[in-house]
């Protein structure tokens, strides 16, 4: 995983290293790399992973893999993927979006 590194985000304020996991906490991470990098509240939550070019990458500061290991603040956030499941389930299969038709809306055409 450490390969990926179109997924790590680093920023100068801080020696931090984040490796994003999508629907992990990654806009609210982001965010939060954006208030500490700049100081400011980003505006459009919903559209900040639009401008991942804030955030250095591990080539703009000559990192290697190795090196991201031994790093102080690399981290990842991860999510159970068995909740992870239940909730995708739960809300495909139970609690449907109402613009999606139902089984019984589609035999109707």
């Amino acid at each position: 995983m450490i390969g990926q590194t179109h997924h790590l985000f680093c920023i100068e304020a801080y020696p931090i290293r984040y490796m994003a996991n999508l629907k992990a906490g990654s806009t609210f991470i982001k965010l939060l790399l954006y208030r500490l990098e700049t100081g400011l509240i980003f505006s459009r939550p919903n559209k900040v992973h639009k401008l991942n070019s804030i955030f250095l990458r591990q080539k703009d500061l000559g990192l290697t893999a190795s090196d991201i290991r031994k790093e102080e603040f690399a981290f990842s956030a991860l999510r159970d993927p068995v909740a992870r499941f239940r909730s995708l389930f739960h809300s495909k299969f139970y609690n449907p979006p109402s613009k999606i038709p139902q089984q019984s809306d589609r035999n109707k055409r």
